[in-house]
């Protein structure tokens, strides 16, 4: 029901039900941490009033130690969790691509963590996408969009028109995805596959391709 509803909203505003997904998937924990917050200081005020400013503060903290451990107030901090020592593996993805990519071609990146373009320097890339669908807008004014470094659908295919290569993060995409579809529609060839950026991260890899 929900993903039928995400479908509905993205075939609305034109958008790819994977950018909506991600979008969700970063904001909507922070919202519903923001919304049990206000929830615990309701309940503390009405506590307070009903006996004691103390029984407030101390039903608070009793709730916050309670939810604590729980996704609504923890997040996915054990998806950071990383027994593999991750530098190592950025500086050998890195040295992986720049085997491929020349100084000064332009790169699309769709991605995870931009730490790997650290070791590509000379190239040229589009900034807004480093945030992800952190920087993602829905609007039609591009000017403006990149005046304050956000970025939208159709910035994304101008970049991807202009690129000379395309970094694509094996667990950013699907085979509905856009960006999939449109490197399958023949203007790309895959010419690499990197090794794991991160150990714990399964689809941590590159897949490299350049304009045809």
């Amino acid at each position: 029901m929900a993903g039928a509803a995400l479908q509905v909203v993205a075939n609305k505003f034109q958008l790819e039900y994977g950018i909506i997904y991600d979008s969700l998937h970063a904001w909507f924990p922070m919202f519903l941490a923001v919304v049990f917050g206000l929830g615990l200081l309701a309940l503390g005020a009405w506590a307070g009033r009903r006996k004691s400013l103390a029984v407030g503060i101390v039903a608070l903290i009793i709730l916050g130690n309670v939810f604590s451990p729980s996704v609504l107030l923890a997040g996915e901090y054990n998806s950071y969790d990383c027994s593999a020592d991750v530098i190592p593996g950025y500086e050998a993805v890195g040295a992986q691509l720049a085997k491929v990519i020349p100084p000064g071609s332009s790169v699309y990146w769709s991605g995870y963590s931009p730490v790997t373009m650290l070791y590509l320097p000379g190239v040229r890339i589009y900034p807004a996408q480093l945030h992800g669908v952190y920087s993602f807008r829905i609007s039609d004014d591009d000017q403006a969009l990149l005046k304050y470094g956000w970025w939208n659908q159709h910035l994304a295919g101008q970049w991807l028109a202009e690129a000379d290569f395309v970094l694509v993060e094996e667990r950013s995409v699907s085979d509905k995805d856009w960006l999939s579809q449109a490197l399958a529609s023949g203007g790309y060839r895959e010419i690499a596959v990197t090794g794991l950026q991160a150990a714990c991260q399964s689809g941590s890899f590159f897949h490299v391709f350049r304009r045809k």
